[in-house]
């Protein structure tokens, strides 16, 4: 029932104006015919000419805005999913801390713990020397 409202919404707007602009010309049609209410019945067409679109444009106008927030929404939900899955990547393979090594930076290929005295990451072999050159 609450899947795809803005598409509901849209659904809904558009048999809701083919019915009011038929249904209002037909009523002015039948006023004029039967009745001999022309002010009335013309009064009813143009009301079903121009009322029923406004209507349209608002109801469909609504369905869109929940359209849009609904895939939003959804993005936004992937795009956060995706960056705590990049955030999972960044943490340091080895999560265990000698206390007698000192840890001063990380591999920036693998997230690997490096000691100031590592020229090579152990897990991906990136060279790691010219950075201990600029923290040294």
């Amino acid at each position: 029932m609450f899947d795809n409202v803005g598409r509901k919404l849209q659904t809904i707007a558009v048999i809701t104006f083919v019915i009011d602009l038929l249904g209002l010309v037909i009523l002015g049609m039948i006023a004029i015919a039967e009745y001999d209410e022309v002010f009335g019945g013309v009064i009813a067409i143009l009301a079903g000419v121009f009322v029923s679109p406004v209507i349209l444009y608002l109801i469909y106008g609504f369905g869109l805005l929940v359209e849009n927030a609904e895939e939003e929404t959804k993005e936004r939900k992937k795009r956060r999913a995706n960056q705590e899955t990049k955030m999972d990547l960044l943490k340091p393979a080895n999560n265990k801390i000698d206390d007698n090594e000192h840890f001063d930076t990380f591999c920036i290929k693998c997230g690997n713990r490096l000691k100031n005295t590592d020229k090579f990451c152990v897990k991906c072999g990136w060279k790691v020397e010219c950075l201990n050159k600029q923290t040294n």
